[in-house]
């Protein structure tokens, strides 16, 4: 699609659905789900849509940062963390013991300065070796273009709760959209990617 029609026909649903799959499929993992924070009891909620687990699965999963030490320090700090194995010192969070993930790349998720939630990519495939650096880069440069677009659905429509899934229209800013578009199509433009993720 063109710039264009990004800025016309993508809601912050489809947005995030190819956040999502754009960050699991740079990055080779097999799933993928954001969390946002419920600002009534700073308590994590799940986001469908997910990558490799059902909607229904991804809505009912909560979590409270301090739960975790890497989900708490990209909350507080905007830091992205890479926790190996179950054994890690990072730990892996609640949510991938339950999904009995091996491996977690976990980043935070922004709205302007405000940090909305956090997104977790699960199980990145053998044939890739473990989450590294160029995964952090790549996913925060990807939440990072997801995070203006919701700015400035937030600011355009004034919208009262930062949950995504209840955000609804079009984007307004047109850099977003330029960016947004280029960097799918090279997503999508790599069939190996896709296949992986």
């Amino acid at each position: 699609q063109t710039a264009a029609s990004f800025s016309r026909d993508i809601d912050a649903e489809t947005m995030l659905a190819y956040a999502i799959r754009a960050c699991a499929s740079g990055c080779h993992a097999k799933r993928a789900l954001m969390m946002t924070l419920d600002d009534r009891d700073l308590s994590l909620r799940g986001v469908a849509p997910a990558l490799g687990i059902a909607d229904i699965d991804a809505i009912a999963f909560r979590m409270v940062a301090e739960q975790c030490k890497a989900t708490d320090s990209a909350l507080q700090r905007g830091e992205s963390t890479i926790a190996q194995s179950p054994a890690d010192v990072a730990g892996l969070p609640p949510i991938a013991k339950a999904l009995g993930a091996v491996n977690c790349l976990i980043a935070p998720v922004s709205a302007g300065k405000d940090i909305i939630g956090v997104l977790y990519l699960f199980d990145k495939s053998d044939a890739y070796g473990g989450f590294n650096a160029l995964d952090v880069a790549f996913v925060r440069t990807t939440v990072g273009l997801l995070g203006g677009a919701l700015q400035g659905m937030r600011l355009r429509d004034a919208a009262p709760s930062s949950v995504v899934g209840n955000v609804l229209g079009v984007v307004a800013q047109t850099k977003f959209d330029e960016t947004f578009a280029l960097e799918m199509e090279r997503v999508l433009a790599d069939p190996d990617h896709l296949a992986h993720a």
